[in-house]
């Protein structure tokens, strides 16, 4: 389906802590996704903590990115003010707005849920296999600590998680989130 010729009214804000080659495959799973969806057509901004990202080393020039920096001191930990306050000034639009966010389990991930309730805005999760059984056991003191204090609360927030197979959908569904689940695998 050709969307070039196709005006979309909404903003799509994809969201990853980092872009580091050394973040693992959702970096560049989200920069490839991020930079074909706006030779679609769509009206993408990728929102990410730190700028490890040379423009040049991106496919799609357009790609529009935008980064903020965190502060060193926070008297919250789990919620980032800095993020948080470069969202109200850059997603204070009226135009329509989704959030998908990349990955779970960090504080900037726990922000991004907060934005998303704060100012109305739906959101897409992409766990990226981190809620497979194999990833919640490894370190799972610490996950059943997260899951407790915001994990299983911003999951329920998402109108929609993203799973890129069917295991993973199986597996999203065993935790019982009542939320609707679609199967997208990437590259697609």
């Amino acid at each position: 389906m050709n969307y070039n010729n196709k005006k979309f009214d909404f903003e799509i804000y994809q969201s990853i802590k980092d872009l580091s080659v050394y973040s693992g495959g959702p970096t560049k799973t989200v920069k490839e996704l991020s930079s074909n969806l706006i030779n679609a057509g769509l009206n993408l901004k990728l929102i990410t903590q730190n700028g490890y990202i040379k423009f040049s080393n991106l496919k799609n020039k357009n790609l529009n990115y935008e980064s903020y920096l965190k502060s060193r001191v926070s008297l919250n930990p789990l919620i980032n003010k800095e993020l948080i306050n470069f969202a109200r000034k850059k997603l204070n639009t009226k135009s329509k707005k989704i959030i998908h966010d990349n990955g779970i389990w960090l504080p900037f991930n726990n922000t991004i849920y907060k934005i998303s309730r704060e100012m109305n805005i739906p959101l897409v999760i992409s766990p990226h296999g981190m809620l497979e059984p194999w990833c919640i056991n490894y370190k799972s003191f610490k996950k059943k600590i997260v899951w407790n204090i915001y994990q299983y609360r911003g999951l329920k927030s998402a109108k929609v998680l993203h799973a890129t197979s069917e295991k993973e959908a199986y597996n999203l569904k065993k935790l019982n989130l009542n939320i609707p689940i679609a199967i997208i695998p990437n590259g697609i």
